[in-house]
């Protein structure tokens, strides 16, 4: 298959309804068979959806044609502002480094600095108010 029909076929699994084209995952959040499948996905012991920000199946659809387009063999993408700054950051960064962030901080932020531990850099919380704290756990960092 050519790469520009592959690109056109790629796409997310169609849903019950049969539909021709994907569509768009507005929702926030998903839903859990149960308590345990919750807590698999959210320490990625098992793939799925948690929240549409960072996961979703048009996330999903455009990595796949990303990757195809780049001959990678995959991606990552955030569709919000803060997930993209974060993973600029990436290039700055190399394995056993570590990111400082403030200690208050929620949400999507918390899951992009999550992904961080899987390419090697380190993540450590600091008190916001608290400027010293951030020099003692930074030593060997710039």
């Amino acid at each position: 298959m050519k790469k520009e029909t592959k690109l056109v076929r790629t796409q997310a699994k169609r849903t019950d309804f049969q539909e021709h084209s994907v569509p768009l995952y507005f929702t926030s959040s998903f839903v859990f068979k149960d308590s345990d499948q919750m807590a698999a996905l959210f320490s990625d012991e098992e793939e799925g959806y948690i929240y549409s920000r960072y996961s979703n199946p048009n996330v999903d659809e455009f990595v796949r044609k990303m990757a195809d387009l780049e001959n990678a063999e995959n991606g990552w993408s955030h569709i919000f502002r803060y997930g993209g700054n974060l993973y600029h950051l990436c290039n700055f960064f190399a394995t056993g480094r570590s990111l400082f962030h403030r200690d208050q901080c929620l949400g999507q932020r918390t899951a992009c600095l999550w992904r961080f531990s899987k390419v090697g850099i380190n993540t450590t919380y600091v008190p916001f108010d608290n400027i010293a704290s951030w020099e003692k756990k930074s030593p060997n960092n710039k």
